[in-house]
């Protein structure tokens, strides 16, 4: 899928440190990679400069892996005003923000700008580690690109467990089911204090 992508260019950004799998698929094409150091407020925006043309920046700003650190306001800013001067997109992987116990909630950087960013998640976390279905939240200018290349490169999606988890969604049992399973994370993080 990487090589027929429609967002890889000359360059593309991620955190450092970052999942080795990621790092290991992007790189394995060619395609050349900026690391952005992190510190304990996500990604150092600063650190945002290069010259050439920017094919996407990825970030886990919600809980940074493996760090932990949530990327603050302030750089989700940043990082969204980098992304509209270097016409490129930010992949924002959401893949833990379910479950937040301390702090503020903070908004995610599809809300502030959904044209520029593309949201991803995986439902892995919050249902059953078993259950690999993830989802893709799309800028509708992608939405047709996205559409074809998956057309050839996902031919085999098992569809039982997607229509499954539609109904669950529908009937608003995921919502129910992550309210009651952060009370449960909640409780049990005090008994262990």
């Amino acid at each position: 899928m990487w090589q027929k992508s429609f967002i890889l260019k000359e360059v593309n950004i991620l955190e450092d440190p970052i999942h080795y799998g990621l790092l290991n698929v992007i790189s394995k094409y060619g395609y050349s990679i900026n690391s952005v150091e992190v510190d304990n407020n996500g990604m150092r925006t600063d650190k945002l400069n290069t010259n050439n043309e920017v094919g996407f920046v990825y970030v886990t700003p919600s809980h940074q892996f493996p760090l932990g650190s949530v990327l603050s306001i302030q750089r989700r800013i940043e990082l969204v005003k980098f992304a509209e001067e270097k016409n490129c997109y930010i992949v924002e992987d959401d893949y833990d923000s379910e479950f937040r116990y301390g702090g503020q909630p903070v908004s995610s950087l599809y809300e502030l700008e959904p044209d520029r960013v593309i949201y991803i998640g995986s439902f892995s976390k919050i249902l059953a580690p078993s259950l690999r279905l993830g989802y893709i939240i799309l800028p509708d200018a992608l939405i047709p690109k996205y559409l074809k290349l998956k057309m050839y490169t996902d031919v085999h999606t098992e569809s039982m467990s997607q229509l499954v988890l539609a109904k669950f969604l529908d009937d608003g049992k995921l919502e129910r089911h992550i309210w009651k399973m952060k009370k449960e994370y909640a409780r049990k993080r005090q008994t262990q204090k």
